[in-house]
């Protein structure tokens, strides 16, 4: 004869820890994606399309951070490294007498990584 004890404490808690597991992984690979959709030409590119940042700070600047309490993570720029400069190119602008208009890079790298994120939450509860 088989018993089986189950403690809704314990498997809330472990609910919780995969799901924070796997919300890390899909916000890194978001933000690697992030990273690759800004290009490292020299020239602005049109309109519409993801930033290029010739010298690499924009790329270097995204970052992102988990949000446990909330299960949800934040991506963006480090004003540190690039001030206002990313939200500009992300949503477009004005800065002084320079008009910039908008080259989303954030929104098309979660674009790429849709149709991959129910994979990072296959597997995350486990015994």
């Amino acid at each position: 004869k088989v018993t089986v004890k189950t403690s809704p404490r314990k498997v809330k808690g472990r609910i919780a820890a995969g799901n924070f597991k796997s919300l890390g992984q899909a916000a890194g690979v978001h933000r690697k994606v992030t990273q690759n959709v800004i290009g490292k030409g020299p020239t602005p590119r049109p309109v519409g399309q993801p930033v290029n940042s010739p010298k690499n700070l924009l790329r270097k600047s995204v970052l992102y951070a988990l949000d446990k309490a909330r299960a949800n993570y934040v991506l963006g720029y480090a004003a540190s490294v690039v001030d206002d400069l990313g939200e500009l190119h992300e949503k477009g602008g004005r800065r002084g007498e320079d008009v910039y208009g908008p080259r989303p890079a954030i929104g098309p790298g979660l674009e790429k990584i849709r149709p991959r994120l129910n994979r990072f939450w296959k597997g995350s509860l486990r015994g």
